[in-house]
């Protein structure tokens, strides 16, 4: 009887936990939420080239990476997109997840986009990497790097 009593106070104890991690994996933190939202500002800011809710999300030491591993700063990034080196049409989010980790996180997106940078063609679907650190109580986007999906 006692054995009995341990293996059931076992095997509830194993349940509450595995559905505890569970629930915990599916559901996405308040931080998690925000920082996907912050992503989805600043993609938005890009597209409509919003200068001032760019300069706002982006860190000022934020470097960005490019699909051939060409490196920017947010001047250069911003600059680009005033002087029309950089034209966004469209960029369509088609997965995107997050984790943060207290005042740091990351953003992971698979995205489908149309646009030209320094009057090439930039069309495709590309994987995005978002680092986000909270400076100053507020999230801004630090790194940010891109690779071109090549289909096989």
């Amino acid at each position: 009887m006692k054995k009995s009593i341990i293996v059931v106070v076992l095997v509830l104890a194993v349940a509450c936990l595995i559905f505890g991690q569970a629930k915990k994996q599916t559901q996405a933190t308040s931080a998690e939420q925000n920082l996907m939202q912050m992503e989805k500002d600043l993609i938005n800011a890009y597209l409509k080239q919003d200068v001032a809710s760019l300069d706002r999300l982006m860190a000022d030491d934020y470097v960005g990476t490019g699909d051939e591993g060409s490196l920017s700063t947010k001047a250069e990034a911003i600059s680009n997109l005033k002087s029309g080196a950089s034209v966004p049409s469209s960029i369509v989010v088609e997965d995107i997840k997050a984790r943060a980790w207290g005042d740091a996180g990351v953003i992971w997106s698979r995205s489908t986009e149309k646009g030209q940078s320094q009057g090439k063609e930039t069309s495709g679907q590309y994987q995005h990497t978002t680092t986000w650190v909270k400076i100053a109580g507020r999230w801004q986007a630090v790194a940010g790097h891109s690779s071109k999906i090549v289909k096989k």
